[in-house]
């Protein structure tokens, strides 16, 4: 789990998670997480596209993966961004 933070944390850096708009407010809780063969989808607070999810984290006691936690991160930090100021967020914060 240790690592997953580890690793979280890097996502969250990289400016590789973009948050989907879906609603009037745009205050979704998905994300698309930019991987390094392909992209992953995110819904909060639970679901993750990921070979390691869906394999592994819903077999296990923490049903987490990096990036979902990474997206936790984020929205807890920032979770009233609209989808408008939300990259201008990601990569100000660097």
């Amino acid at each position: 789990m240790k690592q997953d933070v580890t690793k979280a944390k890097e996502l969250v850096k990289s400016s590789k998670i973009y948050r989907l708009a879906s609603d009037t407010q745009n205050l979704s809780k998905q994300f698309i997480v930019k991987g390094n063969k392909t992209d992953y989808l995110v819904s909060l607070p639970d679901f993750c596209t990921c070979t390691h999810f869906n394999m592994i984290c819903t077999k296990e006691k923490y049903k987490i993966c990096k990036h979902i936690l990474a997206c936790k991160i984020l929205n807890q930090n920032a979770p009233n961004l609209t989808i408008n100021d939300w990259q201008s967020y990601i990569f100000e914060s660097k």
